[in-house]
């Protein structure tokens, strides 16, 4: 008798705390399984629009550039243009990229001989003698100029600096 009724007072095995039932499982699993797949498709399509985008805006940035590219080509074939017309040619090209360019947002930036030499918006390509104190970390030359993009500076105008 005894051990019989010890027999019948044990309950079924209890899941632990931090086990879930196998037929609770089933479920979860399917659901981590298809929100992975969603979040996949979505890195997928997020990859693709971001390719169409960087190619349509390539495409439209080259489509701007062909007519400059047209009066290069013409500019080059005309060989029989005296040296003063050469230079009008090369001017007017230059003018019609450089005002492509700022339509899209680009900005010279105004750097002046004399002015102080700032780390932050000028790239020091070397330095020339000075005997001139007052003359000392200013700008003695601009090589090539700096650009901006908005209110981001996009290439650092060149410049040599007057040493001390």
């Amino acid at each position: 008798g005894a051990s019989n009724h010890a027999a019948s007072n044990q309950k079924p095995p209890q899941p632990q705390a931090n086990q879930v039932p196998p037929q609770q499982q089933a479920p979860k699993d399917d659901a981590y399984l298809r929100l992975l797949a969603e979040f996949e498709n979505f890195k997928k399509r997020t990859e693709k629009e971001q390719q169409y985008w960087v190619s349509h805006i390539k495409k439209t940035l080259f489509l701007s550039l062909l007519p400059i590219l047209d009066d290069f080509e013409r500019a080059l074939h005309h060989n029989t243009a005296t040296k003063n017309q050469a230079q009008q040619g090369l001017t007017l090209i230059y003018k019609k990229l450089l005002q492509l360019l700022e339509k899209e947002g680009l900005k010279t930036m105004t750097v002046s001989i004399g002015a102080p030499f700032d780390a932050n918006a000028h790239e020091a390509l070397s330095t020339c003698p000075n005997n001139d104190e007052a003359k000392k970390d200013t700008i003695a030359q601009v090589v090539h100029p700096g650009y901006l993009l908005g209110q981001e500076i996009i290439r650092f105008a060149k410049v040599i600096v007057n040493a001390s």
